[in-house]
């Protein structure tokens, strides 16, 4: 699954969603009432006993004592039961659907899954048919429903179908499960079958099978029906095992009007039409895989197709009519992708089709369903005459991460949720490889360093963070893992092992796996056995891995220099923000302390490659009166930060500040943004003093490269929203604006013939440019918007994000009034999106608030929680955007909490740019009321962040002010 992520949203300073009935009250959210004495009349009558008031007295207390050992008696029980029980957390052996993870008693074999529905009155009658092996004894039969009335249930055994006896059956709504007890038990090796009847509505709400709707320009309504159902939401569709372990065959047959068609993951076995204008589509049965993998659209689409190379795999892409035109692109690099994905395996593509749709209304980027994709429309369509060259690889990257799914996710598939990354962190990785495939020039691995390492350093570097492998208990908790962790930093390790071990034992240790494990499930473990077996590496690769995946965070490195041409070497784990005194970390199996794959080039050019330090303290020979000075983690392949003393960090910033020309090209681009990335972060967190960062920065006069610029330009957007209300605020944009003369004349707005990355980079340029008090990028921005608005004359797709929303915040209520109109009328997916962010750049209170209020009826569902992140992230908004969540915040959770992106990303942007107490004690007060779902560590996250930003003004303001003052000084009067 590919998060939602705008090409554009790192320019504000981020790093890139019923009633049911109960057959009994086991458990419902009510607790049953039980008589404790059902005989009439009451126990004692007046005047029964006659006790004196010492004897009363003493009953009272002795009936406290009682009541207060009962209480602790049975928090000891719930305890003890929760801690025990099946193996699987918060449950017991003796009612065992109180355990989160189904039993193992069961297997499905396969689904026979019959859906009608009517797209007009939104119902769903649906009818499942399960095969089941039985794997040992038992009496229960549990599986998943959710959001459904079950009609009928019931249940044969053997070939003969004899009919099982049910003594009760029940929901246990706190596991989503349906729990059936036989009147007899079965034995191992039975073969049952689960007949099911059932129905619902279809909802809005971007989960399970949900409806979906677009308007042409005749302006009908025309409604169509999708799903989503990864991690936990296919058991809101049709009952079943909905767990990624318990694989199936799944045969789907779908009821819907005959002006309708039906797609699934396998190709149509047939389509027959019925009475009432009506059709039933059947598909072949599947492979096995997991329920979160099924899925199914009843739409009417138009689609393109092709074939890929060798012709044994149907490619198509499809969307809404008006948009049909848009699909060539994404179907060139399907195409493209799927090919060289076989030869990089190692392993053929097993299925006859692959659908990619795009989906109205879309809760994330794309979701990998086995042979039919669903996308977020800005993901999958792009115009070359309307769209900017950040969509084409928007698109190019999410086809990209999807098709790296079908091996990895579909094909082997993580035996629980606590191995997500598995699947995530190898697509997010090996999405970088299918686009480089496609399209060289683009520089992705580049890219990786800006996008995804700097993404991961964030989350990875505060105390509140989680291991990549981590246990989860329940739906909030699975919800939680679609995070950074998972994708950022599990990608960044998998650069690192790739790194380490080398590129013809990664893809044979690959290949591997894949053919050990096809349509299988495993843990990770088993990775690392297969890249162990295939490579010569001095520990072994579980050995090394184990410290990265098994513990949170990572380390700081430190060289310092040394006698006798030797530098000590040193690790600790690296906390952004300092732990408050007194504070310790959460314990770790392996102490914080990492096997590190470490390597270094020096000023001369000598290099050294993959020296493994595995200890807190280490060696390495460098002569630095002949070496000059060391840069450690070359082309920052490593997952970890790296501190010198303070000589070295001298020496780099001579080196860099001697211009281009005049110096040898030692540091490669991502090397001087990972110098810009180190000295930065560790000057926030306080192992670095911030002058050090700022002596070095200067260099960027000369820069003109996209990593360093992107990396340097993200940290001033950091400190800005520090420093926005601060007195050293105007210095510091007059500081930023003096290094950005050269690269904005560069990339200025008439500049054409520029490269991909040169065309991505402008768009921040302009932008921080325009923050930063260039007043000549507001006239040109206005001009062109008013150009637009009066005379028709288009702005270039390439600038269109910078003028948008430079005009909105330079402009008034007549341009924001015209650019909602527009993006009111405009079929373009994208543009809406550049629309939705432009409208929030506003410097009016009363039409950010109007425009809060427009996010909850008059924007897709899927868009409404960016628009309320936008506005926060505006520093005019920022206080409006955190009222109106407290305000319609039951509105927004009912919606949105139980999601795992939208949700945590709202949480830290309304909350991420305060700085002061008394901001941090109304987020306590607030959250400290209402429940947050899956957000629960997002909010951990953003009051560390607060408390962090505090301490940083707190230590920093003063020093900043100084240094300012001297530099611009000394820069005038020269």
């Amino acid at each position: 699954m590919s998060r939602h992520r705008n090409g554009f949203e790192q320019l504000d300073g981020e790093s890139s969603d019923t009633d049911m009935n109960l057959e009994d009250n086991e458990s419902s959210g009510k607790k049953k009432r039980y008589l404790v004495n059902d005989e009439e009349g009451p126990l004692c009558s007046p005047g029964s006993l006659k006790l004196s008031k010492r004897e009363l007295i003493c009953i009272l207390i002795g009936g406290i004592i009682i009541i207060v050992a009962a209480i602790v008696f049975v928090i000891i029980a719930v305890v003890l039961s929760r801690s025990s029980g099946n193996g699987s957390p918060g449950g017991s052996d003796d009612k065992p659907w109180t355990n989160v993870r189904l039993p193992k008693t069961l297997t499905p074999a396969l689904y026979r899954v019959s859906l009608d529905t009517d797209l007009n009155t939104f119902r769903v009658n649906g009818f499942v048919s399960v095969d089941i092996s039985v794997n040992q004894s038992t009496d229960l039969v549990i599986f998943h429903a959710k959001d459904m009335t079950l009609n009928t249930v019931s249940l044969t055994k053997g070939v003969r179908g004899d009919q099982l006896g049910i003594s009760r059956q029940f929901f246990y709504s706190d596991n989503d499960f349906y729990v059936i007890q036989l009147a007899d038990s079965l034995d191992t090796n039975d073969n049952l079958q689960l007949n099911i009847s059932f129905n619902y509505t279809l909802r809005d709400d971007l989960v399970g099978f949900y409806k979906s709707s677009y308007s042409l320009a005749d302006n009908e309504v025309h409604y169509l029906a999708t799903t989503q159902f990864e991690p936990t939401d296919a058991r809101r569709a049709f009952p079943c095992f909905d767990e990624p372990a318990m694989k199936a065959n799944f045969s789907i047959e779908l009821t819907h009007a005959n002006r309708y068609n039906a797609v699934s993951n396998m190709p149509v076995a047939r389509r027959v039409s019925k009475a009432n204008d009506k059709a039933t589509t059947s598909f072949n049965t599947s492979y096995k895989m997991s329920t979160y993998l099924v899925a199914f659209v009843i739409s009417d689409f138009n689609c393109s197709d092709s074939q890929t190379v060798n012709g044994h795999i149907q490619v198509r892409v499809c969307a809404r009519p008006d948009v049909f035109s848009d699909t060539s692109y994404a179907l060139s690099v399907g195409k493209s992708v799927i090919g060289y994905y076989e030869e990089f395996f190692g392993v053929q593509y097993p299925l006859p089709k692959q659908d990619l749709f795009a989906i109205p209304d879309f809760a994330v980027g794309a979701m990998e369903n086995w042979g039919l994709i669903t996308y977020r429309e800005t993901a999958l369509l792009y115009n070359s005459t309307q769209n900017p060259a950040v969509n084409k690889q928007r698109v190019a990257v999410v086809v990209a991460h999807e098709l790296a799914h079908q091996w990895f996710g579909n094909l082997v598939t993580m035996s629980w949720w606590d191995g997500l990354w598995l699947n995530e962190g190898f697509a997010s990785y090996v999405e970088y490889i299918g686009t480089d495939h496609v399209q060289p020039d683009w520089m992705m691995l580049e890219q990786f360093f800006i996008d995804t390492v700097q993404t991961a350093y964030d989350a990875d570097g505060l105390n509140w963070s989680h291991p990549i492998i981590q246990q989860v208990n329940n739906p909030d908790e699975i919800n939680g893992l679609f995070d950074s962790i998972s994708y950022d930093k599990g990608a960044s390790l998998i650069q690192m092992l790739r790194g380490y071990i080398g590129n013809e034992s990664f893809t044979n240790g690959l290949t591997l796996y894949l053919k050990n494990n096809k349509f299988g499930n495993t843990e990770t473990y088993e990775l690392w056995d297969a890249l162990n077996e295939v490579s010569s590496s001095d520990v072994s690769v579980s050995q090394m891995m184990d410290t990265w995946t098994k513990q949170m965070g990572y380390p700081v490195v430190t060289v310092s220099a040394s006698d006798n041409n030797r530098a000590t070497v040193s690790q600790k784990r690296f906390f952004q923000i300092p732990l408050p005194e007194g504070e310790q970390p959460a314990a770790s199996p392996y102490n914080y302390v990492w096997i590190i794959p470490f390597d270094y080039i020096t000023e001369n050019g000598n290099s050294v490659t993959k020296k493994l330090v595995s200890n807190q303290q280490d060696t390495i020979t460098w002569d630095s009166s002949n070496d000059g000075f060391i840069k450690a983690n070359a082309n920052q392949t490593g997952f970890y930060r790296v501190n010198y003393d303070v000589g070295n960090w001298q020496s780099i910033t001579a080196h860099l500040m001697t211009p281009p020309n005049n110096r040898p090209q030692i540091l490669s681009a991502v090397d001087r943004a990972g110098l810009l990335e180190d000295a930065f972060s560790l000057s926030t967190s306080g192992l670095l003093n911030i002058t050090v960062a700022l002596n070095l920065s200067r260099y960027l006069v000369n820069e003109e490269d996209y990593a360093p610029w992107m990396t340097a330009l993200r940290w001033f957007s950091i400190f800005s929203d520090k420093l926005s209300t601060n007195g050293q605020y105007g210095n510091f944009k007059r500081y930023v604006s003096s290094l950005m003369g050269n690269i904005t004349r560069k990339l200025s707005f008439n500049k054409t013939g520029l490269s991909h990355l040169q065309i991505l980079l402008r768009t921040y340029v302009l932008l921080s440019g325009y923050k930063y008090g260039d007043i000549s990028i507001a006239d040109t921005s206005l001009t062109m918007f008013r150009n637009w608005m009066t005379d028709g004359i288009s702005v270039p797709p390439d600038l269109r994000l910078v003028v948008y929303r430079v005009a909105i915040a330079a402009g008034g209520e007549t341009e924001w009034n015209y650019l909602w109109s527009w993006y009111k009328n405009t079929t373009n997916p994208y543009e809406k999106q550049i629309c939705l962010s432009a409208l929030a750049q506003s410097k009016e209170y009363w039409i950010l608030s109007r425009y809060l209020e427009y996010s909850m009826s008059q924007v897709r569902s899927q868009d409404t929680l960016y628009v309320i992140r936008s506005v926060a992230r505006n520093v005019n908004g920022r206080y409006l955007a955190w009222n109106f969540v407290r305000d319609n915040y039951d509105t927004i959770f009912k919606k949105y909490g139980g999601g795992s992106f939208s949700f945590s990303r709202l949480i830290r942007s309304i909350t991420g740019s305060f700085a002061t107490s008394w901001e941090l004690q109304e987020v306590e007060s607030f959250f400290g009321k209402v429940d947050v779902g899956s957000a629960s560590l997002a909010l951990q996250q953003s009051k560390e962040i607060v408390r962090g930003n505090i301490a940083w003004l707190d230590n920093n303001e003063s020093v900043i002010g100084e240094w300012m003052n001297e530099y611009l000084s000394g820069a005038m009067s020269a």
